[in-house]
């Protein structure tokens, strides 16, 4: 709650609160939103599951980032949503070779634009 007054005066605004750990609850519904939020919560999720399992979140990204393409957002969606998902569920320097030679062949094998990810 925020309480704000001035010379009698008194504002007062009551925010609802969520916790993304709990929302992961119904994972099925999160993949099946169109609510680019969704993204961000799984992202979340997948970031404290895979803590101490770098391959595993790999994996995850991998796929979460495949599913940005699959989810029909635009290139300005996916990039945007890029950016977040590289930024919290990053891997070691080791690892981020093979994350990216997996995302281009997927985008030659779905013959999508290619997302530079340098410009992300």
């Amino acid at each position: 709650m925020q309480r704000d007054s001035l010379l009698g005066t008194v504002l007062r605004m009551d925010f609802a609160t969520a916790r993304l750990l709990d929302l992961k609850q119904d994972w099925a519904a999160l993949e099946a939103s169109a609510n680019p939020f969704a993204v961000v919560v799984m992202a979340h999720a997948k970031h404290y599951a895979t803590r101490r399992n770098f391959q595993a979140r790999l994996a995850w990204k991998l796929d979460l980032t495949k599913a940005l393409y699959r989810r029909g957002y635009d290139r300005t969606q996916v990039i945007a949503l890029y950016r977040f998902l590289d930024w919290v569920m990053t891997l070691p320097e080791e690892l981020a070779p093979a994350y990216v030679d997996a995302m281009d062949e997927f985008e030659k094998e779905q013959k999508m634009a290619y997302l530079s990810y340098a410009d992300a």
